[in-house]
């Protein structure tokens, strides 16, 4: 004989339930352990991937739509500093504007 439907209550989910973010980060550092890796937050690898991104080349956009940004602007105020080269144009522009200014010094002194 089949069992009767409970009324009112909601049929389990399939394949799982929702995990616990405590038993995740705690299975996660036990991971770690196990492998005998530093401890490292959980949160710490979505930045080590952004990073890897940039170090192989992968323009910002990419990488912004990889990391899930609602904008360019969160990703480059981010990781905008690891971007190879990155600092050395806004030194180089500074060095100009410098250079352009002492130019005017001289010429009016």
């Amino acid at each position: 004989m089949a069992k009767p439907k409970a009324v009112g209550r909601k049929p389990k989910p399939r394949g799982g339930t929702q995990l616990d973010p405590s038993n995740l980060r705690k299975m996660f550092y036990t991971l770690l352990t196990a492998a005998k890796l530093r401890r490292v937050r959980f949160h710490d690898l979505r930045h080590t991937f952004a990073s890897l991104l940039i170090q192989q080349g992968e323009g910002l956009p990419y990488i912004k739509e990889q990391m899930g940004h609602s904008s360019i602007k969160v990703t480059v105020d981010i990781y905008g500093h690891l971007v190879p080269g990155g600092n050395r144009q806004a030194v180089d522009k500074l060095d100009e504007r410098v250079a352009v200014t002492e130019d005017k010094d001289a010429a009016t002194a």
